[in-house]
């Protein structure tokens, strides 16, 4: 619990708006060595998986690098660029996640060494205290973290944050599905030309993204770009590098670090720094 927390338990009882009984349970349930212990595990779960997709972009970012300079015939400064620019972009996106991961965790240790907090006992006689009248919510805290605490600020419940974080894991695991599905194109699918049929605008018509036609073996697909962009980055008529699943030539994306990468790079990556600032141990104890 923070210290936000204990000021508007200590004013809900002063108030008489919660019971001297339900405030003791909610200190009990939510202050007990077992939900401290629960919470930060939770935490150091979460952390541990941020640096996992962030080792796991870099080594991506380094192989669609390896498998770009593979299939490059031109050796020129521009292709060069071209070739690496995964890497810089996918490692950069890793190593910072990597770093507010570690950052994360090294917090998550520093606080379990933390002998300052004030026991369940303690924080129960100050309850009682503040029932009877004998102690005010300020002089309660005073006493308990030796600062006054800042006023009572709305807090997200453990409930809400576990629903969010399951929501987030969704977003982060099916772009990680969409990234292995555009490296298996990359590698191993095969690669065909095809033409600009359509450009499709979204609702607002402020950015478009094109319909391509492809041809294989004799049987005519088209499929949809995966970024929009604006001004648009194609024209009906343009001629694209489209790879495809030779099992199924219906799975085909256009061989574009943009339509390829970009969707689920942003997606892990704004997912992972939402996650982080929603289960970072916040500032508590009026510090």
């Amino acid at each position: 619990m923070t210290g936000q927390e204990f000021r508007s338990l200590f004013s809900q009882v002063a108030q008489q708006t919660l019971s001297l009984p339900d405030a003791e349970r909610y200190l009990d349930l939510h202050h007990s060595p077992t939900a401290q212990w629960v919470k930060r595990s939770l935490t150091g779960l979460v952390l541990l998986l941020f640096l996992a997709v962030g080792l796991y972009i870099i080594q991506h970012g380094y192989r669609v690098s390896i498998a770009q300079q593979r299939d490059s015939t031109i050796l020129n400064a521009a292709n060069t660029v071209q070739r690496w620019s995964p890497l810089l972009l996918f490692g950069g996106f890793g190593s910072l996640l990597g770093l507010v991961s570690v950052a994360g965790l090294l917090a998550l240790v520093r606080s379990l060494s933390r002998s300052d907090l004030p026991s369940i006992d303690t924080i129960k006689g100050r309850l009682h205290q503040v029932a009877a009248r004998t102690l005010t919510v300020d002089e309660a805290m005073s006493q308990l973290f030796l600062l006054e605490a800042p006023p009572a600020r709305p807090s997200t419940s453990v409930a809400t944050r576990l629903f969010i974080t399951l929501f987030m894991l969704v977003v982060v695991y099916f772009s990680l599905r969409q990234a292995q599905t555009a490296y298996r194109l990359l590698t191993s699918g095969k690669r065909t030309e095809g033409q600009i049929i359509q450009m499709i605008s979204n609702r607002k018509h402020t950015a478009t993204v094109p319909v391509v036609r492809y041809s294989v073996d004799g049987q005519y697909h088209e499929l949809t770009g995966g970024t929009y962009s604006s001004p648009a980055a194609y024209a009906i008529g343009d001629r694209v590098t489209v790879l495809y699943n030779p099992a199924s030539p219906a799975e085909a994306a256009i061989q574009s670090f943009s339509d390829q990468w970009a969707g689920p790079l942003v997606a892990i990556s704004l997912a992972s720094v939402f996650l982080f600032f929603l289960w970072r141990r916040p500032r508590s104890f009026g510090r």
